[in-house]
C-alpha cells in the first residue's frame, strides 16, 4: 500500500490525524480488489446503493449491525438486523457521524460528530432509554473523537484536544457524575 499512497495525486489522509480520507479508503479498496478478488469466497453484499455504510459493529450474537451511513447529505447512525432489512435510524446530522458503539448493557450509544477534515469533532453520549444526547467533550473549544466504553459501561475514554495543543490527550468521562479528567499524556503523540 505504501507505493499506492505515494503515487496518489491527492493526499489520502486528514491532516490532523492518521485517519484516511475518502481518497485513502478508495486506494485501499482498489488494492484489495486487485490482490484478493480471485481468492475470496462467495459473499453477500449487505450494504446496497452506495450509502457510505461504514464503521460496522456486530451486536446480539451477530443478529444486529450498528453502523454509519449517509443519505441525501445527512449522516446517520443506524441499527440493522443481520439481513439489512430492518433499518432503525438512531441519530442523524448534517455533520459527519462516525465510530458508533453501544454500551454492553445497550443503554447508551456513543459516537463522534463533526468535521474530521478540520479536527472539529465532539464525542456524543446518547441515552437510548431517555432519548437524550449530550456532548461529553470537556471545555470550550475542546474536541474529541474515537470514544470507547469501559467494560462496566459507566465510563468513556476518548482522544481529546484543543486547537492550540500540539498533541491530543486522553480524557476519561464518568457517566454518573458528568465529570471529565484529562490524563495529561499530551507531551507526545498518543
Amino acid at each position: 500500500l505504501y507505493e499506492d499512497f505515494r503515487r496518489s495525486d491527492k493526499f489520502p489522509f486528514f491532516y490532523l490525524d492518521e485517519h484516511m480520507n475518502e481518497i485513502g479508503h478508495e486506494i485501499i479498496a482498489q488494492r484489495i480488489r486487485s490482490e484478493y478478488c480471485e481468492l475470496m469466497p462467495s459473499y453477500i453484499y449487505l450494504s446496497k446503493n452506495n450509502l457510505n455504510d461504514r464503521y460496522p459493529t456486530i451486536y446480539n450474537q451477530g443478529q444486529e449491525i450498528l453502523h454509519q451511513n449517509c443519505i441525501n447529505g445527512r449522516y446517520n447512525i443506524v441499527l440493522n438486523n443481520s439481513s439489512f432489512d430492518e433499518y432503525k435510524s438512531i441519530a442523524t446530522s448534517t455533520a459527519e457521524l462516525i465510530h458508533p458503539m453501544l454500551s454492553n448493557n445497550k443503554r447508551y450509544l456513543l459516537y463522534t460528530e463533526g468535521y474530521q477534515d478540520t479536527g472539529e469533532t465532539e464525542v456524543i453520549l446518547h441515552d437510548l432509554q431517555t432519548g437524550e444526547s449530550s456532548i461529553i467533550t470537556s471545555g470550550d473549544k475542546a474536541y474529541g473523537a474515537i470514544a470507547q466504553f469501559n467494560k462496566a459501561g459507566d465510563k468513556v475514554v476518548y482522544a481529546s484536544w484543543t486547537p492550540d495543543q500540539q498533541h491530543p490527550d486522553i480524557a476519561v468521562y464518568d457517566i454518573a457524575t458528568g465529570l471529565n479528567k484529562q490524563l495529561g499524556l499530551n507531551t507526545t503523540e498518543c
